[in-house]
């Protein structure tokens, strides 16, 4: 009886042991223990588990141990293994597709006007959001005084006036400038006194025809030089514009008066009326001869030293004794530079008028 009694506290006891060791080895494997936290005493496990060994009876009889460990310290032998979350294919999230329109293109918000510009500028011509609310008007149909490209190689340049609201069959003036007006910028023939500035200033506002105001280049000496290519420029804005052939009319200031004494007799059945303003002829017979069919006003100031009023005077003579269609106005006491407010802007002799067949 006593042989069967130890083997059973020696059973008893092994148990208990190998108990605490699975316990004690699951706690110590971090990452594989979900083992109850270690009670707050200190004590040696070995010790703990003495405490509770069962005591032998004194009698001889074996008696049945039954050992029952609290529920809440039987550490939890369940395996856990690593697991990391890697997303499949299937499971990624993706960005849902766009219902747009085909070949739009996304810009990202403007923070600044000067930012919306860029944008607008790197969106395709045919996606830009119109800026202004009024369009450009083009260059042929923009009304006043406007600059333009001619095409040719030497009367590069011109001034055009067009009309408000123009019409078929207006009027054409052509303009020739004076001395201070050539070069390549078309701002020195509006700079000095003289028609184009009114015109610019707005002193003509209502004026029902065109004006064409070539420039001629500084390399060049005088408009008799040019006067095939003067011919041509009028050709072809008579092509593109709705302007009356039959009333184109010349005149001009200075060099330009002189311009307009010899172009206006190299082609006198392009222009109704001619009006030259101090300028100099060096052939008044022949001039004259020329001009025979042509109405003529001229200009000139008593008191103009530059060029003086004499040559004028023998051409208007001539074209007296072959025609009753000539005249000339002698302003007293007015030098070079004032026959042009004088003449233009007389509003009894209204110069301007009859240039336009009024």
């Amino acid at each position: 009886m006593m042989y069967r009694i130890l083997i059973l506290t020696v059973l008893a006891v092994w148990l208990i042991l190998t108990l605490v060791g699975i316990g004690v080895v699951f706690r110590g494997d971090g990452e594989k223990s979900l083992a109850v936290p270690a009670p707050e005493t200190e004590e040696p496990v070995e010790a703990q588990w003495q405490e509770t060994e069962p005591p032998v009876p004194d009698s001889m009889e074996p008696t049945e141990t039954s050992m029952t460990v609290p529920q809440e310290e039987i550490p939890l032998q369940t395996e856990t293994a690593e697991f990391h979350w890697k997303p499949t294919e299937e499971t990624q999230p993706t960005e849902p597709p766009r219902q747009d329109q085909p070949n739009q293109t996304f810009l990202p918000v403007p923070k600044s006007a000067v930012e919306a510009q860029s944008v607008e500028k790197s969106l395709p011509e045919e996606q830009r959001a119109v800026a202004d609310p009024e369009p450009e008007i083009p260059e042929e149909t923009a009304t006043g005084l406007n600059a333009m490209d001619t095409g040719l190689d030497i009367l590069r340049r011109c001034w055009l006036y067009t009309p408000t609201n123009p019409q078929q069959n207006m009027p054409l003036i052509v303009y020739l400038h004076g001395g201070s007006g050539k070069g390549d910028d078309l701002n020195l023939i509006t700079a000095v006194d003289g028609f184009p500035s009114y015109l610019q200033s707005g002193s003509f506002s209502n004026l029902r025809a065109y004006v064409l105001i070539p420039q001629l280049p500084a390399e060049q000496k005088g408009w008799a030089e040019v006067s095939d290519q003067l011919y041509e420029l009028i050709q072809n804005l008579l092509e593109t514009r709705g302007i009356d052939r039959g009333n184109i009319s010349l005149t001009g200031h200075s060099m330009g008066g002189t311009g307009t004494w010899s172009i206006g007799a190299a082609y006198p059945s392009l222009f109704a009326r001619i009006a030259p303003l101090s300028g100099s002829v060096r052939s008044p017979e022949s001039t004259a001869a020329k001009l025979s069919d042509t109405p003529v006003w001229a200009f000139v100031g008593s008191e103009d030293t530059i060029l003086p009023p004499e040559s004028s005077e023998q051409t208007i003579g001539w074209l007296m004794e072959l025609s009753d269609q000539a005249k000339i106005t002698v302003l007293e006491g007015a030098d070079h530079f004032c026959v042009p407010s004088l003449a233009y802007l007389d509003g009894e002799r209204n110069l301007v008028g009859w240039l336009i067949g009024g």
